[in-house]
């Protein structure tokens, strides 16, 4: 596997982990209960450039 961006093979994975800005989007449109919302797509393995920072998804 390579970096789409720059070529480079120094590629670490990992989980996305819980988005911030949905969550607070969706507190503020929804209340309390919205925030929720940020654990959406939380489990998705994420491939992160160590050379330029580039992330991405693969899609299975």
């Amino acid at each position: 596997m390579y970096c789409p961006n720059c070529g480079s093979r120094n590629i670490d994975y990992g989980e996305r982990g819980f988005n911030w800005e949905n969550g607070i989007m969706g507190s503020m449109l929804m209340g309390n209960d919205g925030f929720l919302i940020g654990f959406i797509g939380s489990n998705d393995i994420v491939y992160e450039c160590e050379d330029c920072g580039f992330e991405w998804e693969v899609e299975e």
